[in-house]
């Protein structure tokens, strides 16, 4: 087909039939119909509709924590509607890789996540510029600073203050200081700074604290690293006789057990019940105080108290040794269960009188250690005839002391060692003792009792202290 324009007229030279003269109007409106239909040139019209969708700077970018969550998002297909052809699909996770959208499906981008690890986060950057100065604040500090010839103790620059309140560590935190709320959990506690309880009630409320609080105190947190737990807190106690207590948080978010700073023991105050004592080193100032105290191992004896634990925050598992003053004895008991219960204090320093034999702790004058026994039994009565009972047959050096009771007759005891009349005790004329052989063998010697008549064999349960060879 040939068209030529004449005078504004388009005519057909060849190859157009039934029409002879077609105006320039109705080509272009040809032309126009056939771009605006929807199956035209159908790869053209998508290549353009990319094009220009960049172009005009409409593709966007979408963020989702894992691949995963993009996928379940995307089959969703009225999210997929609005989505532009060219918008990224970036994945926080640091393994895995970003996409970007083709109008049908995602399509993984080719580049390099950037490694992101050295750079600190949105939070992170806040937290650092919450101490930031006003510039016009700084200027006005500036005209107020102290003069190279200026002494602290003679300047009217400090604030107000005086100058010895600079050197008081709790001055300085109290300060400039965040009051924190009744019932604060302290392990929520993670962004740096200063903070104090209002009141005595309102520290007594706080949870995950050292130690059960008496009164207020103050808790410095440090940034220690870049995660947003990873930090240190520090806390004085304004009563407890001024305590300092140190924990650490890790990366992770798990706290590690408060530590005390301080080695120093502090004094019990009068009416103090033990069983609320769950940490520290305390002491029992005199025998008068001791008598206002409440579950104390004896009643009236000054002396130094230690309680251990495995974790500060968990009262339920404790252990208290208590030491008199002069080391004269030495008790201990723990609490534990659940729910925990204070178990019955006991004498640790030397062991409970038992059948079986026990180190008493002690030694001999030759630096031996002196061991202790105790031997249960009868002794069989005969008529005028000596008995001995051996205890021990071999391997004893040096018979240190002894101890117990025999029985008389039925239901009557007395001491060992003791002597008696026979008027007094028809059954006996003198009372059994213990004694060592020649060859290293302890025995109980019933040389002095006699049987009379109506007698029986006669009980006994004795102690021994002694050495072996």
């Amino acid at each position: 087909m040939i068209g030529i324009k004449e005078n504004g007229v388009m005519k057909i030279v060849s190859g157009y039939v039934g029409k002879t003269d077609v105006t320039e109007q109705d080509i272009l409106n040809a032309i126009i119909t056939h771009n605006n239909s929807d199956t035209a040139h159908a790869d053209m019209r998508s290549d353009i509709a990319t094009a220009e969708s960049i172009a005009r700077g409409r593709n966007q970018a979408r963020v989702f924590a894992t691949t995963a969550m993009m996928n379940d998002w995307l089959d969703n297909t009225d999210n997929q509607a609005l989505l532009n052809v060219g918008d990224n699909l970036f994945i926080v996770e640091r393994e895995e890789p970003d996409w970007w959208w083709d109008g049908a499906q995602p399509q993984m981008l080719e580049t390099e996540k950037v490694d992101l690890t050295d750079y600190f986060t949105k939070a992170e950057i806040n937290n650092l510029l919450s101490g930031k100065v006003d510039i016009l604040t700084f200027n006005v500090a500036l005209d107020g600073k102290l003069g190279k010839t200026e002494t602290a103790a003679d300047s009217e620059k400090l604030g107000g203050q005086l100058p010895e309140h600079f050197a008081n560590k709790e001055w300085a935190m109290n300060r400039e200081s965040i009051v924190l709320a009744n019932n604060t959990d302290l392990n929520t506690i993670v962004t740096p700074g200063n903070y104090r309880s209002l009141n005595d009630a309102n520290a007594q409320s706080m949870l995950n604290t050292p130690i059960e609080m008496l009164g207020g105190f103050s808790l410095q947190v440090l940034r220690m690293g870049n995660a947003e737990h990873q930090v240190m807190q520090v806390l004085y106690t304004a009563t407890n006789y001024g305590r300092c207590f140190y924990r650490y948080c890790t990366a992770s978010g798990e706290w590690r057990n408060w530590l005390n700073m301080e080695s120093t023991a502090k004094r019990i105050v009068d009416g103090t019940d033990f069983n609320n004592i769950n940490n520290g080193n305390w002491y029992v100032n005199n025998s008068a105080s001791a008598q206002t105290m409440f579950n104390l191992p004896i009643a009236n004896m000054a002396g130094m108290l230690y309680c251990t634990a495995l974790d500060a925050s968990d009262t339920s598992a404790r252990q208290q040794i208590y030491t008199t003053f002069n080391m004269t004895a030495v008790y201990g008991r723990g609490k534990s269960g659940s729910p925990s219960v204070w178990s019955e204090w006991r004498r640790i320093d030397r062991p409970d009188y038992s059948t079986t034999e026990q180190q008493t702790g002690e030694k001999w004058i030759d630096g031996k250690p002196i061991y202790r026994r105790v031997f249960t039994g009868n002794i069989v009565a005969a008529a005028n005839a000596l008995q001995a009972t051996t205890l021990i047959s071999s391997g004893i050096q040096n018979l240190v002391k002894s101890g117990g009771w025999l029985q008389l007759g039925s239901d009557s005891k007395i001491l060992l060692g003791t002597t008696t009349a026979q008027n007094t005790f028809p059954q006996i004329e003198t009372i059994s003792s213990i004694y060592l052989t020649g060859a290293g063998a302890l025995a109980l010697q019933s040389a002095s009792i006699l049987a009379r008549a109506g007698t029986t064999n006669n009980a006994y349960q004795i102690w021994v202290e002694y050495t072996k060879s």
